[in-house]
């Protein structure tokens, strides 16, 4: 069988280390040799709005340029909102492989039920949840759980063997924006490349 395809999908507003060494942890551990970052036009369940596209796949660009574990893919930013995972999966499976694996953090379980056509997207994609501490497996499993009723018991034990414990990179997106509307550092939150990019076009600042 083919190496799965690895997708991570996010805003990345902006992209940071900790978005990047969850992404090296999971691959690992399922022993694949790319992920695929696909920037997100916004997410359907939350009204903020992020920064225009063209920064955030910047920042993407400069972030990963010397790492060969990671592509970009842009075919979410500029689809016509809004814009479901599901399509997202579908336009993999028509263009890439049907072998096709997502990475998901383990605080959007309780939302799965409320993703468009999520009977079919467990069925097409297997998703990697992403355990962080203080989250462990048995946490993470009674979280899943939790969703009996909702999903079937063949998707809840598909994920339930799909917890994959990754390290607390203790760094948000929001908390970086914060830092730079009040004029504190973010060095060591993000790539270098990703910093100067940040500086050189006063992103944040307001």
């Amino acid at each position: 069988m083919a190496e799965q395809t690895i997708i991570f999908g996010g805003t990345f507003d902006p992209v940071h280390n900790g978005h990047l060494t969850t992404a090296r942890c999971v691959a690992k551990a399922v022993g694949s040799k790319s992920v695929l970052l696909v920037p997100t036009a916004g997410n359907p369940l939350k009204s903020a709005t992020p920064l225009a596209p063209e920064h955030r796949l910047a920042m993407l660009t400069a972030a990963t340029r010397h790492d060969d574990l990671f592509a970009i893919d842009d075919v979410e930013l500029y689809r016509t909102p809004p814009s479901f995972t599901i399509d997202t999966v579908r336009y993999f499976q028509q263009n890439r492989t049907d072998n096709l694996a997502m990475i998901i953090g383990a605080d959007m379980i309780p939302d799965l039920p409320r993703w468009r056509a999520i009977d079919e997207l467990l069925d097409s994609v297997q998703l990697l949840i992403a355990s962080r501490p203080p989250d462990n497996h048995e946490t993470v499993k009674r979280r899943i759980e939790s969703l009996t009723g909702q999903l079937s018991e063949k998707q809840i034990a598909g994920l339930v063997e799909s917890i994959i414990p990754t390290p607390l990179v203790d760094i948000s997106s929001t908390e970086i924006r914060r830092r730079i509307a009040a004029r504190e550092s973010i060095t060591d939150m993000t790539p270098p490349p990703v910093e100067e990019y940040i500086m050189q076009h006063g992103l944040y600042a307001e």
